[in-house]
């Protein structure tokens, strides 16, 4: 054989090598056929071809999947608990030329709800989630019930256990559960028990614990209330099966309750009766602002004058006018001004007197026709900054006695004149005797007024009791006499409380009652028959059976 035909058969030797390399290349590199979907942490197959140990890299998003299994046609990974999106892009890296020989989305499983253990669930039970596609890992399972977070208490791929939130507005549940980082609303049929009320108690004390019993309460207070006769009672623990809160305060307009309301959601369960309040005494108004002096009473009605402050430096003054069909105090109209009222006064003829104090820090007497509300200006004998008098009217006479009053240099001096306002010949004539200036010279009064009983005017004055007789003598009593009540004096039972007839022998025992210390009630006064006082800055009405032991 010639060199020519040596030279020829190498070549087609070298070339047929070279092809048949080629084409093993091209038959060995590595392809995909399908990616099927799947939960968290669930081992998924990756079909394809030509797949070799150890020269590939899984990747969902930037998550690599260690490869649990392989073959020439297979691989076998978990998808990783720490991907972050439900549709992560797959990554199958070929290491031998470092490409992406798949590049892809996978898609987790949807959760589905297919129901509940129960069609009706209350507070504190466990609701079962049925479905499937869940999770097992209960920290990435979150459930929300008509928008509120629930408790997962426990969790797999086909159910979810959980506590119901507090607080819910409506009855119909509405589900949302999210997991595979996908949420699905559930259109399941779910409602809330109805609560029932089993018990509530005999005895009904204002202020004190009201216990209700029954199931299906909600125990989170904050979303429920209970209402006694409209007025809503401060909820402080509960549970399922029993609530305990507080009987209102009041106000109230007699002794019986006759309506306990309880809500929840859009639930409101309603018990009709007529339970008696226990107490001696109920609130029937809260007052608009604080009082000086006992309400005076006239043609059936009650009148005062309150005062409360005003934005940061002013103090309003008004009359206010309370009935017994109302047993509220209102605002008389036309009657408020800036300033101060330093003393008021009933001449128990229908007429009010009152001496004020307005912003301009003069002092003025006004006479008020209770009948009409007209007032009229009583001028003044002595200086008009004449402040921390006593006022008194006893026998058809206004008496103006002590006092102080600021100089030109703005220093307190005591004032000597006394007067008394004649109210039949409407004049004053300064008192020279120094009787009745006697009698009051303490300026320290506690709080003005009294009461009329058998000619002699009652009073509490320096806090002590005191009848001014006819005669203008001055007798301290032993008791603070409250009111006279059936012509009988009501007094004091001593300092923890009760009632006893004054004029009666010491050996008579008094009536207790359950209204706090003697020295805490305060301005009785009567309307239709009704007994009304004062305590704190509340207007109560009197349980006045409790007095007929000492009548």
């Amino acid at each position: 054989m010639n060199k020519i035909s040596l030279s020829i058969i190498v070549s087609v030797l070298l070339l047929l090598s070279c092809t048949k390399e080629e084409n093993s290349n091209a038959i060995s590199k590595p392809s995909f056929t399908s990616l099927p979907s799947a939960l968290i942490e669930e081992e998924i197959v990756i079909d394809g071809q030509n797949f070799e140990q150890g020269k590939l890299q899984v990747f969902f998003d930037n998550e690599e999947s260690y490869i649990n299994y392989l073959t020439d046609k297979k691989i076998k990974v978990k998808v990783p608990r720490s991907i972050e999106r439900y549709n992560p892009t797959v990554r199958i890296v070929d290491l031998k030329t470092n490409e992406n020989i798949l590049e892809e989305t996978f898609i987790l499983k949807k959760p589905v709800i297919k129901g509940y253990d129960k069609q009706e669930i209350s507070f504190q039970e466990v609701l079962v989630i049925q479905g499937e596609n869940f999770d097992k890992d209960r920290d990435f399972v979150k459930v929300s019930i008509n928008g509120e977070s629930a408790s997962v208490i426990r969790a797999s791929h086909n159910e979810v256990e959980v506590y119901i939130p507090t607080a819910l507005a409506k009855s119909n549940l509405v589900v949302e559960l999210t997991a595979q980082f996908q949420k699905v609303v559930s259109e399941e049929s779910l409602k809330l028990t109805k609560p029932i009320i089993t018990n509530v108690p005999d005895d009904f004390w204002a202020g004190q614990e009201l216990v209700l019993e029954g199931s299906g309460f909600n125990p989170d207070g904050k979303f429920t209330s209970i209402l006694v006769d409209g007025k809503e009672s401060s909820i402080f623990s509960g549970v399922t099966h029993t609530i305990r809160s507080s009987y209102p305060s009041g106000p109230y307009k007699d002794f019986f309750i006759n309506e306990v309301v309880y809500k929840m959601a859009d639930y409101e369960i309603i018990l009709n009766g007529n339970w008696e309040i226990k107490n001696d005494g109920i609130i029937v108004d809260y007052e608009p602002g604080y009082i000086t002096h006992p309400p005076i009473v006239h043609n059936n009605k009650a009148y005062a004058y309150f005062w409360k402050n005003e934005g940061l430096y002013d103090t309003k003054v008004a009359l206010y006018e309370f009935t017994p069909d109302s047993q509220e105090w209102e605002e008389v109209p036309g009657s408020s001004y800036l300033g101060y009222i330093n003393n008021v006064v009933y001449n128990n003829d229908g007429f009010l007197y009152a001496y004020k104090n307005p912003d301009d820090s003069s002092r003025i007497l006004i006479r008020i026709n209770l009948n009409t509300l007209e007032e009229e200006l009583i001028p003044l004998p002595f200086s008009d900054n004449r402040q921390a008098t006593f006022m008194l009217h006893f026998q058809e006479k206004l008496y103006v006695l002590n006092g102080e009053a600021v100089d030109d240099n703005y220093n307190l001096y005591d004032v000597e004149e006394d007067w008394r306002f004649d109210e039949i010949t409407s004049t004053w004539s300064e008192l020279v005797d120094g009787t009745m200036s006697g009698h009051f010279a303490n300026r320290e009064t506690g709080y003005w007024g009294g009461f009329l009983h058998e000619g002699a005017l009652y009073m509490n004055y320096n806090n002590t009791s005191h009848r001014l007789n006819p005669n203008l003598s001055l007798d301290t009593l032993d008791n603070e006499i409250y009111m006279v009540y059936q012509n009988t004096l009501i007094t004091s039972n001593g300092s923890r409380g009760g009632f006893r007839d004054f004029e009666a022998d010491y050996t008579v025992s008094g009536v207790e009652h359950n209204l706090g210390f003697a020295r805490e009630l305060r301005h009785f006064f009567q309307l239709n028959n009704e007994i009304y006082f004062r305590k704190g800055q509340s207007t109560y009405k009197l349980k006045k059976e409790i007095l007929d032991e000492i009548l």
